[in-house]
C-alpha cells in the first residue's frame, strides 16, 4: 500500500480531495503520519478512505499473484477477512500477539495509543483470525522464540503446497 501511496497519482488525488491538500509533506508526498490523525479524529472518514484505497490495493495484490512465478507468496494484509479476499490464497498464517503488545509496538513507531487503538478496533480480533487460519503464529516473546514458530510455519507451508 504504501508504494500506491507514494506512486499512483490517481490514488494521491481522491486521498487529497478526501483530507485535504495539507496531507502532503514538505516533499509533496501523501504524509501517512497525518492521513492516519485524520482518520483517527475523522473517524467518518475511516470507510471513505477504505472505499478509496481498497479497488487500489485488490487490483495491486492480484496484479502480483498473477505475476510471481514463487511457489509460495506471502503477503502482508491486515485486513484481509474484512475485505473478504482470503480466498485468494490457498493458505492463511496469522501472526498474532496481544493487544498492549501491539500498543507498546506501535507507540515505538511515533503511533499515540488512541491511533493503536482506533485501528485495532477496526480489524477483527485476533481470537477470530486466529479460529479462521490455516496456521497461527504467536508473537509475543523474543525474537528466537519467533523465529522458530516462522521456521515452523515455513516447512509446513512448503509441505503443503500445491504443485
Amino acid at each position: 500500500m504504501h508504494d500506491l501511496l507514494d506512486h499512483n497519482a490517481r490514488l494521491q488525488k481522491q486521498v487529497i480531495r478526501l483530507f485535504g491538500e495539507d496531507v502532503r509533506d514538505k516533499n509533496n508526498t501523501l504524509n501517512r503520519g497525518e492521513i492516519l490523525k485524520r482518520l483517527t479524529r475523522q473517524k467518518s472518514k475511516y470507510p471513505v478512505y477504505n472505499a478509496i484505497i481498497h479497488p487500489y490495493v485488490l487490483r495491486e495484490i492480484k496484479w502480483h499473484l498473477k505475476k510471481s512465478k514463487a511457489k509460495i507468496i506471502i503477503a502482508d494484509i491486515p485486513l484481509l477477512y474484512e475485505v473478504r479476499i482470503q480466498n485468494l490464497f490457498d493458505y492463511i498464517v496469522v501472526v498474532h500477539s496481544p493487544e498492549y503488545l501491539q500498543i507498546q509496538r506501535k507507540q515505538k513507531q511515533g503511533w499515540s495509543k488512541n491511533q493503536v487503538e482506533f485501528m485495532i478496533s477496526k480489524q477483527q480480533s485476533s481470537k477470530s483470525k486466529v479460529k479462521r487460519a490455516d496456521f497461527c503464529i504467536r508473537n509475543n516473546g523474543s525474537r528466537f522464540k519467533l523465529k522458530r514458530e516462522v521456521e515452523n510455519v515455513w516447512k509446513k507451508l512448503h509441505q503443503k503446497r500445491k504443485p
